[in-house]
């Protein structure tokens, strides 16, 4: 049997989050995402700032 081979996918964006009550911190959000995507068979490797809806960094909503 051949040897498995890495595909890697490059997200240059933003992830809009949309939730009934308010904020998710960032935090909440980097640690669902992060399950979906191991349990889907993906890894994670990166960084992530939070932003405005103008792409401006801004301190974490806690």
């Amino acid at each position: 049997m051949g040897s498995l081979k890495e595909t890697y996918v490059k997200l240059d964006g933003h992830i809009v989050v949309k939730k009934d009550g308010g904020h998710v911190p960032h935090k909440e959000f980097l640690h669902e995402f992060t399950r979906w995507l191991e349990s889907s068979g993906y890894g994670w490797t990166g960084s992530s700032v939070q932003v405005d809806q103008d792409g401006n960094s801004i301190d974490d909503i806690g």
